[in-house]
Protein backbone atom coordinates (compact mmCIF):
# COMPACT_ATOMS: atom_id res chain seq x y z
CA UNK A 1 0.00 0.00 0.00
CA UNK A 2 1.37 3.51 -0.60
CA UNK A 3 2.41 5.31 2.26
CA UNK A 4 -0.13 8.68 3.34
CA UNK A 5 2.77 12.01 2.92
CA UNK A 6 2.80 14.16 5.42
CA UNK A 7 3.76 17.99 5.51
CA UNK A 8 5.46 19.12 9.01
CA UNK A 9 5.02 22.85 9.65
CA UNK A 10 6.59 22.98 13.05
CA UNK A 11 9.10 26.23 13.73
CA UNK A 12 10.72 24.25 17.05
CA UNK A 13 13.79 22.04 14.92
CA UNK A 14 14.32 19.42 17.82
CA UNK A 15 10.23 18.42 17.95
CA UNK A 16 10.10 18.94 14.19
CA UNK A 17 12.71 15.65 13.78
CA UNK A 18 11.31 14.29 17.05
CA UNK A 19 7.73 14.61 14.89
CA UNK A 20 9.18 13.25 11.52
CA UNK A 21 10.55 9.75 13.51
CA UNK A 22 7.26 9.39 14.85
CA UNK A 23 5.77 9.70 11.87
CA UNK A 24 8.10 7.52 9.67
CA UNK A 25 8.09 4.99 12.52
CA UNK A 26 4.08 5.03 11.94
CA UNK A 27 4.48 4.11 8.01
CA UNK A 28 4.21 7.40 6.87
CA UNK A 29 6.47 9.41 4.16
CA UNK A 30 7.17 12.82 5.36
CA UNK A 31 7.77 14.60 2.15
CA UNK A 32 9.11 18.07 4.29
CA UNK A 33 9.51 20.10 7.26
CA UNK A 34 9.21 24.00 7.27
CA UNK A 35 8.83 26.58 9.81
CA UNK A 36 6.65 29.35 8.07
CA UNK A 37 3.03 29.46 7.03
CA UNK A 38 4.57 31.19 3.79
CA UNK A 39 7.08 28.00 2.84
CA UNK A 40 3.97 26.03 4.02
CA UNK A 41 1.95 27.27 1.02
CA UNK A 42 5.05 26.64 -1.37
CA UNK A 43 5.34 22.77 -0.37
CA UNK A 44 1.89 22.56 -0.37
CA UNK A 45 1.64 22.91 -3.90
CA UNK A 46 5.06 21.20 -4.80
CA UNK A 47 4.48 18.05 -2.61
CA UNK A 48 1.36 17.90 -2.92
CA UNK A 49 0.94 15.97 0.70
CA UNK A 50 -2.38 14.31 1.31
CA UNK A 51 -2.12 15.53 5.43
CA UNK A 52 -0.31 18.40 6.90
CA UNK A 53 0.62 18.99 10.58
CA UNK A 54 0.36 21.99 11.26
CA UNK A 55 1.88 24.05 14.31
CA UNK A 56 -1.03 26.89 15.56
CA UNK A 57 2.23 28.88 16.28
CA UNK A 58 4.79 29.75 13.78
CA UNK A 59 7.02 32.01 12.47
CA UNK A 60 6.45 34.53 10.24
CA UNK A 61 3.09 37.28 9.83
CA UNK A 62 0.87 34.20 9.18
CA UNK A 63 0.22 31.72 12.09
CA UNK A 64 -0.59 28.06 11.63
CA UNK A 65 -4.46 29.16 11.51
CA UNK A 66 -3.58 32.04 8.75
CA UNK A 67 -1.57 29.60 6.70
CA UNK A 68 -4.19 26.69 7.18
CA UNK A 69 -6.96 28.81 5.79
CA UNK A 70 -4.98 29.70 2.43
CA UNK A 71 -4.51 26.07 1.58
CA UNK A 72 -7.33 24.82 2.55
CA UNK A 73 -9.05 27.38 -0.07
CA UNK A 74 -6.00 26.34 -2.66
CA UNK A 75 -4.98 23.42 -2.73
CA UNK A 76 -8.62 21.50 -0.76
CA UNK A 77 -5.34 19.89 1.52
CA UNK A 78 -6.65 18.71 4.75
CA UNK A 79 -4.84 20.21 7.98
CA UNK A 80 -4.05 18.93 11.86
CA UNK A 81 -3.00 21.06 14.01
CA UNK A 82 -0.95 20.72 16.81
CA UNK A 83 -0.15 23.01 19.84
CA UNK A 84 0.82 23.03 23.20
CA UNK A 85 -1.95 25.92 23.95
CA UNK A 86 -5.66 24.84 23.23
CA UNK A 87 -6.98 27.96 24.54
CA UNK A 88 -10.76 28.88 23.55
CA UNK A 89 -10.26 31.89 21.58
CA UNK A 90 -8.12 29.55 19.01
CA UNK A 91 -10.20 26.99 19.07
CA UNK A 92 -12.66 29.57 17.55
CA UNK A 93 -10.65 30.64 15.57
CA UNK A 94 -9.37 27.38 14.06
CA UNK A 95 -12.83 26.02 13.50
CA UNK A 96 -13.47 29.00 10.38
CA UNK A 97 -10.65 26.71 8.55
CA UNK A 98 -12.33 23.22 8.83
CA UNK A 99 -9.47 21.73 10.31
CA UNK A 100 -9.96 18.24 10.72
CA UNK A 101 -8.44 17.20 13.78
CA UNK A 102 -6.05 18.57 16.52
CA UNK A 103 -2.81 17.39 18.46
CA UNK A 104 -1.77 17.97 22.03
CA UNK A 105 2.03 18.92 22.47
CA UNK A 106 3.93 16.32 23.57
CA UNK A 107 2.64 14.07 20.65
CA UNK A 108 1.99 11.08 21.86
CA UNK A 109 2.13 8.19 18.91
CA UNK A 110 -0.84 6.71 19.58
CA UNK A 111 -3.02 9.57 19.63
CA UNK A 112 -1.14 10.81 16.37
CA UNK A 113 -1.72 7.90 14.58
CA UNK A 114 -5.54 7.70 15.53
CA UNK A 115 -5.74 11.51 14.33
CA UNK A 116 -3.99 11.21 11.32
CA UNK A 117 -6.13 7.95 10.04
CA UNK A 118 -9.26 9.82 11.16
CA UNK A 119 -8.41 12.86 9.43
CA UNK A 120 -7.31 10.70 5.94
CA UNK A 121 -10.65 8.98 6.16
CA UNK A 122 -12.68 12.15 6.57
CA UNK A 123 -10.96 14.04 3.72
CA UNK A 124 -11.51 10.86 1.47
CA UNK A 125 -15.02 10.78 2.67
CA UNK A 126 -15.01 14.67 2.07
CA UNK A 127 -13.22 14.78 -1.76
CA UNK A 128 -15.79 11.87 -2.82
CA UNK A 129 -18.84 13.85 -1.55
CA UNK A 130 -17.70 17.01 -3.09
CA UNK A 131 -17.06 14.95 -6.26
CA UNK A 132 -21.12 13.76 -6.05
CA UNK A 133 -22.08 17.17 -5.86
CA UNK A 134 -19.96 18.28 -8.65
CA UNK A 135 -21.47 15.65 -10.50
CA UNK A 136 -24.82 16.50 -9.26
CA UNK A 137 -24.05 19.81 -10.12
CA UNK A 138 -23.07 18.77 -13.84
CA UNK A 139 -26.07 16.47 -14.26
CA UNK A 140 -28.78 19.32 -13.03
CA UNK A 141 -26.89 21.85 -16.16
CA UNK A 142 -27.70 19.04 -18.43
CA UNK A 143 -30.91 18.48 -17.12
CA UNK A 144 -31.48 22.22 -17.16
CA UNK A 145 -29.98 22.75 -20.74
CA UNK A 146 -32.08 19.12 -22.10
CA UNK A 147 -35.16 20.88 -20.85
CA UNK A 148 -34.46 24.49 -22.21
CA UNK A 149 -34.01 22.81 -25.70
CA UNK A 150 -36.81 20.71 -25.08
CA UNK A 151 -38.98 23.22 -23.54
CA UNK A 152 -40.02 21.25 -21.14
CA UNK A 153 -39.79 22.23 -17.19
CA UNK A 154 -40.06 19.78 -14.49
CA UNK A 155 -41.65 20.23 -10.75
CA UNK A 156 -42.16 17.81 -7.58
CA UNK A 157 -44.74 18.72 -5.16
CA UNK A 158 -43.16 16.87 -1.59
CA UNK A 159 -46.40 16.63 0.00
CA UNK A 160 -45.43 15.89 3.42
CA UNK A 161 -43.01 19.04 3.69
CA UNK A 162 -45.72 21.24 1.52
CA UNK A 163 -42.89 22.43 -0.88
CA UNK A 164 -42.90 22.17 -4.61
CA UNK A 165 -39.45 22.02 -6.83
CA UNK A 166 -39.12 23.90 -9.81
CA UNK A 167 -36.67 23.42 -12.52
CA UNK A 168 -35.23 26.69 -14.83
CA UNK A 169 -37.59 26.18 -17.79
CA UNK A 170 -40.33 26.07 -15.95
CA UNK A 171 -39.69 29.52 -14.73
CA UNK A 172 -39.39 30.80 -18.47
CA UNK A 173 -42.39 28.81 -19.37
CA UNK A 174 -44.72 30.70 -16.80
CA UNK A 175 -42.14 34.39 -17.68
CA UNK A 176 -41.10 34.34 -14.08
CA UNK A 177 -37.62 34.92 -12.60
CA UNK A 178 -36.32 32.63 -9.95
CA UNK A 179 -36.73 35.49 -7.21
CA UNK A 180 -40.12 35.97 -7.67
CA UNK A 181 -40.93 33.50 -4.15
CA UNK A 182 -38.09 35.14 -2.53
CA UNK A 183 -40.16 36.14 0.20
CA UNK A 184 -42.21 33.33 1.03
CA UNK A 185 -42.06 31.13 4.15
CA UNK A 186 -44.01 28.03 4.96
CA UNK A 187 -44.57 26.97 7.93
CA UNK A 188 -44.18 22.62 7.82
CA UNK A 189 -45.81 20.17 10.53
CA UNK A 190 -43.04 20.78 13.13
CA UNK A 191 -40.89 23.71 11.81
CA UNK A 192 -41.09 26.73 9.79
CA UNK A 193 -38.75 27.17 7.06
CA UNK A 194 -37.65 29.37 4.46
CA UNK A 195 -36.87 28.50 1.35
CA UNK A 196 -34.71 28.39 -1.26
CA UNK A 197 -35.82 31.02 -3.79
CA UNK A 198 -33.90 29.50 -6.71
CA UNK A 199 -35.62 26.04 -6.30
CA UNK A 200 -38.48 25.56 -4.23
CA UNK A 201 -42.10 27.65 -3.70
CA UNK A 202 -45.06 26.74 -1.46
CA UNK A 203 -47.46 25.09 -2.88
CA UNK A 204 -50.17 27.67 -1.99
CA UNK A 205 -48.25 30.52 -4.12
CA UNK A 206 -47.78 27.69 -7.04
CA UNK A 207 -51.92 27.31 -7.12
CA UNK A 208 -52.05 30.91 -7.12
CA UNK A 209 -50.16 30.92 -9.98
CA UNK A 210 -51.95 28.73 -11.51
CA UNK A 211 -55.04 30.27 -10.89
CA UNK A 212 -53.64 33.38 -12.92
CA UNK A 213 -52.84 31.55 -15.79
CA UNK A 214 -55.74 29.07 -16.71
CA UNK A 215 -59.16 30.18 -17.11
CA UNK A 216 -61.60 28.89 -14.76
CA UNK A 217 -62.35 25.60 -16.34
CA UNK A 218 -59.12 24.81 -16.71
CA UNK A 219 -58.37 25.28 -13.60
CA UNK A 220 -60.98 23.40 -12.09
CA UNK A 221 -59.59 20.52 -14.61
CA UNK A 222 -55.99 20.42 -13.76
CA UNK A 223 -57.36 20.57 -9.68
CA UNK A 224 -59.75 17.32 -10.11
CA UNK A 225 -57.31 15.88 -11.89
CA UNK A 226 -54.57 16.82 -9.38
CA UNK A 227 -56.79 15.64 -6.17
CA UNK A 228 -57.31 12.26 -8.04
CA UNK A 229 -53.00 11.89 -8.64
CA UNK A 230 -53.13 12.72 -4.86
CA UNK A 231 -55.68 10.68 -3.57
CA UNK A 232 -55.85 7.53 -6.13
CA UNK A 233 -52.68 7.82 -7.25
CA UNK A 234 -53.97 8.59 -11.29
CA UNK A 235 -51.23 9.85 -13.29
CA UNK A 236 -52.99 12.57 -16.15
CA UNK A 237 -52.20 14.03 -19.43
CA UNK A 238 -53.49 17.29 -20.98
CA UNK A 239 -53.05 19.91 -23.94
CA UNK A 240 -54.37 23.39 -22.34
CA UNK A 241 -53.49 27.43 -23.68
CA UNK A 242 -52.62 29.28 -20.83
CA UNK A 243 -51.84 32.85 -20.32
CA UNK A 244 -48.29 33.96 -18.28
CA UNK A 245 -47.90 36.43 -15.58
CA UNK A 246 -46.93 38.65 -18.61
CA UNK A 247 -49.70 38.11 -20.90
CA UNK A 248 -48.39 35.90 -23.20
CA UNK A 249 -50.81 33.60 -24.59
CA UNK A 250 -49.30 30.29 -25.11
CA UNK A 251 -49.94 26.29 -25.26
CA UNK A 252 -48.65 23.89 -22.64
CA UNK A 253 -48.93 19.68 -22.56
CA UNK A 254 -49.17 19.02 -18.78
CA UNK A 255 -48.40 15.47 -17.12
CA UNK A 256 -47.84 13.95 -14.00
CA UNK A 257 -47.07 11.07 -12.34
CA UNK A 258 -47.57 9.93 -8.42
CA UNK A 259 -44.66 8.93 -6.36
CA UNK A 260 -45.74 6.85 -3.38
CA UNK A 261 -44.72 5.76 0.33
CA UNK A 262 -46.17 2.51 0.61
CA UNK A 263 -50.09 2.96 0.10
CA UNK A 264 -49.56 6.52 0.18
CA UNK A 265 -48.89 9.31 -2.53
CA UNK A 266 -46.12 11.18 -0.93
CA UNK A 267 -45.15 13.28 -4.08
CA UNK A 268 -46.28 14.36 -7.32
CA UNK A 269 -43.76 14.84 -9.86
CA UNK A 270 -44.82 16.63 -13.24
CA UNK A 271 -43.65 18.13 -16.62
CA UNK A 272 -44.75 21.06 -18.28
CA UNK A 273 -43.74 21.35 -22.26
CA UNK A 274 -44.19 24.30 -23.97
CA UNK A 275 -46.56 23.29 -27.21
CA UNK A 276 -47.22 26.84 -28.55
CA UNK A 277 -45.25 26.21 -31.48
CA UNK A 278 -46.19 23.10 -32.06
CA UNK A 279 -49.99 24.19 -31.76
CA UNK A 280 -49.47 27.40 -34.37
CA UNK A 281 -47.83 25.20 -36.91
CA UNK A 282 -51.23 22.34 -36.52
CA UNK A 283 -53.15 25.71 -36.82
CA UNK A 284 -51.51 26.50 -39.83
CA UNK A 285 -51.70 23.24 -41.01
CA UNK A 286 -55.86 23.26 -40.41
CA UNK A 287 -55.91 26.47 -42.51
CA UNK A 288 -54.13 25.20 -45.05
CA UNK A 289 -56.14 21.77 -45.53
CA UNK A 290 -59.06 23.94 -45.56
CA UNK A 291 -58.07 25.85 -47.94
CA UNK A 292 -57.02 23.47 -49.99
CA UNK A 293 -60.34 21.30 -48.74
CA UNK A 294 -62.04 24.10 -50.49
CA UNK A 295 -60.24 24.54 -53.35
CA UNK A 296 -61.38 20.87 -53.79
CA UNK A 297 -64.72 21.20 -53.88
CA UNK A 298 -64.84 24.81 -55.88
CA UNK A 299 -62.75 23.47 -58.75
CA UNK A 300 -64.81 22.34 -61.94
CA UNK A 301 -61.50 19.97 -62.24
CA UNK A 302 -60.19 17.22 -60.84
CA UNK A 303 -56.83 16.69 -58.78
CA UNK A 304 -54.62 13.68 -58.52
CA UNK A 305 -51.76 12.21 -57.79
CA UNK A 306 -49.38 8.70 -58.49
CA UNK A 307 -46.70 6.61 -57.55
CA UNK A 308 -43.68 6.15 -59.06
CA UNK A 309 -45.12 3.20 -61.14
CA UNK A 310 -48.12 5.51 -62.11
CA UNK A 311 -51.03 4.19 -60.03
CA UNK A 312 -53.52 6.78 -58.83
CA UNK A 313 -53.14 7.13 -55.35
CA UNK A 314 -55.17 10.30 -54.70
CA UNK A 315 -58.05 11.28 -56.52
CA UNK A 316 -60.22 14.30 -55.90
CA UNK A 317 -64.09 13.43 -56.13
CA UNK A 318 -64.43 15.77 -59.07
CA UNK A 319 -63.30 12.42 -61.02
CA UNK A 320 -66.96 11.36 -60.83
CA UNK A 321 -68.30 14.28 -62.72
CA UNK A 322 -66.43 14.00 -65.57
CA UNK A 323 -65.06 10.25 -65.68
CA UNK A 324 -68.09 8.79 -64.11
CA UNK A 325 -66.12 6.47 -61.62
CA UNK A 326 -65.86 7.78 -58.02
CA UNK A 327 -62.45 8.02 -56.02
CA UNK A 328 -62.00 4.99 -54.99
CA UNK A 329 -62.70 3.18 -57.98
CA UNK A 330 -59.80 5.19 -59.72
CA UNK A 331 -57.37 4.53 -57.19
CA UNK A 332 -54.87 1.44 -58.20
CA UNK A 333 -55.28 2.35 -61.45
CA UNK A 334 -53.22 3.99 -64.07
CA UNK A 335 -54.42 6.72 -66.66
CA UNK A 336 -53.64 4.58 -69.12
CA UNK A 337 -56.32 2.60 -68.26
CA UNK A 338 -59.32 5.02 -68.28
CA UNK A 339 -58.04 5.12 -72.00
CA UNK A 340 -58.92 3.68 -75.20
CA UNK A 341 -56.33 1.16 -76.45
CA UNK A 342 -54.42 3.43 -79.23
CA UNK A 343 -54.60 6.25 -77.20
CA UNK A 344 -53.13 4.39 -74.55
CA UNK A 345 -50.00 3.09 -77.15
CA UNK A 346 -49.64 6.69 -78.17
CA UNK A 347 -49.68 8.56 -74.54
CA UNK A 348 -47.59 5.88 -73.08
CA UNK A 349 -44.36 6.98 -75.58
CA UNK A 350 -44.96 10.24 -74.72
CA UNK A 351 -45.46 9.61 -70.62
CA UNK A 352 -41.82 7.23 -71.12
CA UNK A 353 -39.93 10.39 -72.47
CA UNK A 354 -41.43 12.61 -69.95
CA UNK A 355 -40.63 10.30 -66.97
CA UNK A 356 -36.97 9.45 -68.39
CA UNK A 357 -35.49 13.13 -67.71
CA UNK A 358 -38.30 13.69 -64.28
CA UNK A 359 -40.21 16.13 -66.23
CA UNK A 360 -43.23 18.46 -65.67
CA UNK A 361 -46.55 17.26 -67.83
CA UNK A 362 -47.18 20.38 -69.53
CA UNK A 363 -50.93 20.93 -71.65
CA UNK A 364 -50.90 17.14 -72.86
CA UNK A 365 -54.23 16.58 -73.93
CA UNK A 366 -55.46 12.69 -74.23
CA UNK A 367 -58.84 10.61 -74.69
CA UNK A 368 -60.44 8.94 -71.69
CA UNK A 369 -63.44 6.17 -71.41
CA UNK A 370 -66.29 7.50 -68.84
CA UNK A 371 -67.50 4.72 -67.22
CA UNK A 372 -70.39 4.61 -69.53
CA UNK A 373 -67.98 4.43 -72.50
CA UNK A 374 -68.08 7.99 -73.36
CA UNK A 375 -64.57 9.86 -74.30
CA UNK A 376 -63.53 12.52 -72.97
CA UNK A 377 -60.61 14.74 -73.85
CA UNK A 378 -58.72 15.99 -70.89
CA UNK A 379 -56.03 18.48 -70.56
CA UNK A 380 -52.89 17.30 -68.70
CA UNK A 381 -50.63 18.89 -66.00
CA UNK A 382 -48.18 17.70 -63.73
CA UNK A 383 -45.17 18.00 -61.65
CA UNK A 384 -42.79 15.46 -60.16
CA UNK A 385 -42.56 14.31 -56.87
CA UNK A 386 -38.74 14.30 -55.72
CA UNK A 387 -37.33 12.78 -52.66
CA UNK A 388 -34.29 14.68 -51.17
CA UNK A 389 -31.60 13.02 -53.45
CA UNK A 390 -33.71 13.28 -56.31
CA UNK A 391 -35.19 10.24 -56.93
CA UNK A 392 -38.38 10.28 -58.25
CA UNK A 393 -41.89 9.17 -56.24
CA UNK A 394 -44.72 10.15 -58.69
CA UNK A 395 -46.55 12.76 -59.91
CA UNK A 396 -49.19 15.30 -58.83
CA UNK A 397 -51.45 17.18 -60.91
CA UNK A 398 -54.57 18.15 -62.54
CA UNK A 399 -56.99 17.06 -65.06
CA UNK A 400 -59.38 19.47 -66.72
CA UNK A 401 -62.04 18.61 -68.99
CA UNK A 402 -61.60 20.23 -72.43
CA UNK A 403 -64.24 17.97 -74.74
CA UNK A 404 -66.56 20.68 -75.39
CA UNK A 405 -64.06 22.58 -76.79
CA UNK A 406 -62.32 19.93 -78.95
CA UNK A 407 -65.46 19.71 -80.50
CA UNK A 408 -67.04 23.17 -80.96
CA UNK A 409 -63.91 24.87 -80.83
CA UNK A 410 -65.44 27.18 -77.93
CA UNK A 411 -64.54 27.51 -74.55
CA UNK A 412 -67.43 26.62 -71.64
Amino acid sequence: MEKAKVLIVEDEAIIAMEVESQLQGLGYEVTSIVDTGEEAIKKAEEDKPDIILMDIRIKGEMDGIDTATVIRSRFGIPVIFSTAYLDQERIERAKITMPFGYVLKPMQERDLKVTIEMALYVAKVDAERREVEKELQRSEALLNDAQQMAKIGSWEIDLERQVTYWTDELYRIHDLHPDRFTSLEITAADNTEHLNPLEFTAVDEAIKLSEKCYSPEDQQKLMDAFKKCQEEAQPYEFELPFTTVKGHQKWIKATTMPIKKGNNVVKIRGYLEDITERKHKEDKLKESERRFHDLLLSSTDWIWETDNSGKYTFVSEKVENILGYSPNEIIGKTPFDLMPKEEAVCVGEIFKNILSVKKPIKELENWNLTKGGDKVCLLTNGMPILDNEGNLLGYRGIDKDITDFKKTGKVT
